[in-house]
């Protein structure tokens, strides 16, 4: 689970991941709180073992990202998610789709600092 890997897991083995390590510290119900891409990590989870879950909170996340099933209108068009993903390869590890998420207030001195800093961390890099 810690390790690093090549390809990203899908949902359904992050959610056996959050599985394993609530069992391994013996919770039996938690309250989870997921920002950003843990959301549909928590929401799956929360739906497929409710009985593990006290509460879940989500912080600016959405059970989906893009538009791909159909009737969902609210996520990222395939030319939104193309961009974000030039953008994560051009500048990861220095503040990448900060203005996505915080708009203006990107452009202030220090402001990439700290989505820098968590963009490392879960590369596994140590700053």
């Amino acid at each position: 689970m810690s390790d690093p890997v090549a390809l990203a897991p899908s949902l359904t083995q992050r959610v056996d991941d959050l599985l394993a390590v609530l069992d391994a510290v013996d919770a039996p119900r938690s309250t989870l709180y997921a920002p950003f891409v843990g959301g549909p990590v928590c929401i799956l989870f929360a739906a497929t073992h409710p009985d593990r879950i006290r509460s879940l909170a989500l912080y600016a996340t959405a059970s989906r990202f893009t538009q791909h099933l159909p009737d969902h209108p609210w996520g990222f068009t395939q030319a939104q998610v193309d961009s974000q993903l030039a953008e994560i390869d051009a500048n990861w590890g220095q503040g990448a789709l900060a203005e996505l998420f915080i708009g203006a207030a990107a452009e202030v001195p220090g402001v990439r600092d700290g989505p820098a800093a968590l963009a490392n961390v879960h590369a596994g890099r140590r700053p």
